[in-house]
């Protein structure tokens, strides 16, 4: 059975650029390049900016799972900058009401008259 992209010398799959370097035989090889940037989160835990199969139908699998993973990576990055974001506000939040409970004026961490207070 011939698949309608055997001919081609690039496959279509969203978000990669794909190229085929080989003979008419099949012997060659598949490779995919992402189209954008990963960030160095993504690529810290494991998602790929290029990709190399020997058919067209692995190169099409990967592609897809990579496009899935980095996905889930970026949804965990958002998340873990989100999560630290609180982490800072509730910490400058207990510091105002330290100061507010010794009666040391308010303001900025660090900022006005009185003792500074370190975490």
């Amino acid at each position: 059975m011939t698949r309608p992209y055997e001919s081609l010398s690039a496959l279509p799959i969203p978000g990669w650029e794909t190229t085929y370097e080989g003979d008419d035989a099949g012997t060659g090889e598949w490779t995919a390049v992402r189209k954008c940037r990963l960030t160095a989160y993504q690529v810290q835990y494991g998602a790929m900016p290029k990709l190399t199969a020997s058919d067209a139908d692995e190169l099409f699998i990967l592609c897809e799972s990579q496009n899935r993973h980095a996905e889930r990576l970026a949804t965990a990055e958002n998340l873990s900058l989100i999560t630290r974001q609180k982490r800072e506000r509730d910490r400058e939040r207990r510091i105002a009401e330290v100061r507010s409970h010794r009666g040391i004026p308010g303001g900025d961490v660090g900022s006005g008259p009185g003792p500074r207070l370190v975490p």
